[in-house]
């Protein structure tokens, strides 16, 4: 500040000055000035001072100023500290909802798994980088990330599905409890690629018994874009990704699996949409925000086994569970049912430029189980033909126990998936497979 002139209230001198003294309030000039009477000061010999009126210093503002921003800062933190809580407590309110009301999924508003959630939270928009975790499997397990909003695109697109089953006279879907969907979405938006298969080489119904599934798995994947453009659009202009967009994505997906899938699949996707022996259907939702791609799954499951159980043991597989009761003749001794046994060469990691594209197939065929032979018969032999040790069916409850040891030594390591085929239908109610890795 400008020095200015004034009169010292003590000598009555004029002298240059920048303004009061601090501890007494008046202009005092150096002549006068006294530790004693006006307190010490460091530097060059002159009294300390006041600015005067008019251009006085707002302290008392700056101390307040102060204070607001440190309780703004208290404030932050312990918001943040809640919302940590609050969304520790909504990842176990999602996963337990998922289990508990398999049909829909509720929708809550802590479903949103967004890496910078806080900041999300507090500003009211999900960060864009909400895909963190690599997906990929180790050692038998993932680590599965939901994308914002999640809930509520599982509902629209599960009402997608039902709708077009409704309309070919099908009983609904329900939503499954195997995340294979999500954690095949997760992976393709999580690399950049799209395919069946994964990174790591697993194939549909292997991710699926890796996950937990009990069932036989059929998979539909589709890629899109967030997108303003309906089904009839001749162009489909991508746009940023929120809720609609990415709903509109969904809606030309499904649309084209069903009124456009012939040229490139067959109907294979559509087939897959209106089986009328699917019951349940696990959904992937995943996006890439710089791209505005989207990542789209329907994991289709048979689910008519309950409490499965595949063990394995020094060559001999235990196959045991139990079915819904109106369907327990299915899997009897007697009813003609059989275990096919399919191989797949050992997993090994595939570059995004690699993997493979189109159907995907249920690996090669090696075996058929059949219950054990009745005494007293001649049954067929061969060597693609295993004869259970046991094969028992009660009200329900079944136990299927049979050797694969000899299928080990001709094939070695690698995948065997055992599909259950029951007695008279057009395909199996399980697709379990088992990871031979040993030595």
């Amino acid at each position: 500040m400008r020095k200015f002139k004034a009169q010292c209230q003590t000598c009555g001198r004029w002298f240059y000055t920048r303004g009061t003294c601090r501890h007494c309030g008046e202009f005092v000039c150096p002549r006068c000035w006294s530790p004693e009477l006006h307190g010490y000061f460091r530097g060059r010999n002159r009294p300390p001072f006041r600015e005067p009126i008019g251009h006085q210093r707002n302290l008392p503002w700056k101390k307040a100023f102060g204070v607001l921003a440190v309780l703004v800062l208290i404030i932050v933190l312990g918001a943040g500290f809640y919302y940590g809580l609050t969304q520790q407590s909504s990842t176990a309110s999602l996963q337990t909802t998922s289990q508990t009301t398999p049909t829909t999924l509720e929708s809550t508003s802590t479903s949103t798994t967004c890496s910078n959630g806080f900041w999300s939270w507090l500003f009211g928009k999900c960060s864009t980088n909400w895909l963190v975790d690599n997906p990929s499997f180790q050692n038998g397990s993932t680590k599965i990330d939901y994308p914002p909003d999640y809930s509520t695109l599982v509902n629209f697109t599960l009402q997608l599905i039902n709708n077009d089953r409704a309309s070919a006279g099908l009983s609904p879907v329900s939503l499954s409890t195997v995340p294979s969907g999500q954690q095949h979405s997760d992976s393709m938006a999580y690399f950049g690629y799209f395919s069946h298969w994964d990174v790591q080489g697993y194939k549909p119904y292997m991710r699926y018994t890796l996950l937990g599934g009990e069932g036989y798995v059929a998979e539909n994947a589709g890629l899109d874009y967030c997108t303003d453009s309906s089904p009839s659009a001749t162009l489909i202009t991508p746009t940023s990704c929120n809720v609609q967009t990415i709903e509109n994505g969904i809606t030309n997906s499904e649309w084209g699996m069903m009124n456009n899938d012939q040229v490139c699949c067959n109907n294979g996707h559509r087939d897959n949409i209106l089986n009328p022996l699917h019951n349940r259907v696990s959904i992937g939702i995943a996006y890439n925000t710089s791209t505005n791609t989207l990542y789209f799954v329907e994991d289709f499951e048979d689910s008519y086994v309950n409490s499965a159980s595949l063990q394995f043991s020094g060559g001999v597989v235990t196959f045991q569970g139990s079915t819904q009761q109106n369907l327990a003749g299915w899997v009897g001794d007697s009813s003609g049912a059989a275990i096919e046994i399919y191989y797949d060469p050992t997993p090994t990691n595939i570059s995004v430029n690699e993997v493979p594209q189109g159907a995907y197939d249920l690996g090669t065929q090696i075996a058929t189980v059949l219950a054990p032979c009745p005494a007293g018969y001649i049954c067929e032999s061969g060597s693609n033909l295993i004869y259970a040790q046991t094969w028992q069916q009660n009200s329900g409850n079944f136990q299927i126990v049979f050797a694969i040891s000899g299928l080990e030594s001709t094939y070695g390591n690698g995948v065997y998936t055992l599909y259950l085929w029951p007695a008279g239908e057009s395909e199996p109610i399980t697709g379990l497979s088992i990871f031979v890795m040993g030595g």
